[in-house]
């Protein structure tokens, strides 16, 4: 018997194809923060935009390195090809200056609303350190004998912050050391003070506020100093004294001599022939 004509239809359908965008921390040895897959069918274009993930992790501190994602991509044509895009980031770095202290939980980008934000440690007590020192005198009732001797030294530093992991690294102190200078007590008449200098301290930043008191004694009977001329009771200098350490009183000799000497005196020794 004839056989009848038979139509056959055969219909060609676009291949799925897939592909992986991964979004790469370079900081970390290049691992993988995210990794998305696409599927579609060859030829068709690429509807995924990653901007609105890319904005993500530049909020959380990261910054774009490079990116090799198409603007206006197509999915490919070669059976069983995974195609792989790389969106490499890093984390963000900042150095933040002693003179440019910043404000914990403010957005790092002044004109930005969102983050990322600055951490805690970066604020004007981290960065820079007074180191105080003040001195007091008084006399025994505790009242003031002379105003107050204030004292401060600064220190500063830098530091790092990792605006991801909010790390913050410090930079060395601008100085290691400094020096709180000597004083010398200021004398009061009728009173003698427990010391005669305070001598310069070496101090660090870690160091604490420092006060001290000197105390001034009220000394009742004064003492003459008198210089003779020769061995007569003519007296060529004098001085009323309350100092009670044989120091002092040596000095207050020396200044009442001085003057004696450049007019053309000589001690006088009553052994010497």
């Amino acid at each position: 018997p004839a056989q009848e004509d038979r139509v056959e239809t055969i219909v060609y359908t676009k291949m799925i194809q897939k592909l992986v965008l991964n979004f790469v921390d370079e900081s970390q040895s290049g691992s993988i923060l995210e990794s998305i897959q696409l599927v579609g069918r060859s030829g068709d274009a690429i509807h995924y935009r990653p901007d609105p993930k890319i904005a993500e992790l530049l909020k959380a501190g990261y910054e774009l390195i490079s990116s090799d994602f198409p603007e206006q991509g197509v999915f490919g044509s070669t059976y069983g090809e995974v195609v792989s895009y790389q969106i490499r980031l890093r984390q963000r770095q900042v150095l933040v200056e002693a003179e440019g202290t910043k404000v914990a939980g403010q957005p790092v980008d002044e004109q930005a609303l969102q983050g990322p934000y600055w951490p805690k440690g970066v604020e004007a007590q981290d960065l820079v350190r007074k180191v105080g020192r003040t001195i007091h005198f008084c006399k025994e009732d505790g009242s003031e004998a002379f105003a107050p001797s204030v004292h401060q030294l600064t220190f500063k530093r830098d530091a790092r912050v990792n605006l991801v992991t909010g790390e913050v690294t410090y930079l060395e102190w601008n100085q290691a050391s400094q020096v709180f200078p000597e004083v010398r007590i200021p004398s009061m008449e009728q009173y003698e003070a427990d010391r005669q200098i305070i001598p310069e301290m070496m101090v660090t930043p870690e160091a604490a506020y420092q006060e001290l008191t000197v105390y001034y004694r009220k000394v009742e009977d004064p003492k003459y100093l008198r210089v003779y001329e020769g061995q007569t009771d003519y007296v060529l200098k004098e001085k009323q004294t309350y100092s009670q350490e044989i120091g002092l009183i040596t000095k207050e000799f020396d200044h009442l001599l001085e003057p004696l000497f450049e007019s053309g005196y000589a001690l006088y020794n009553p052994n010497k022939k």
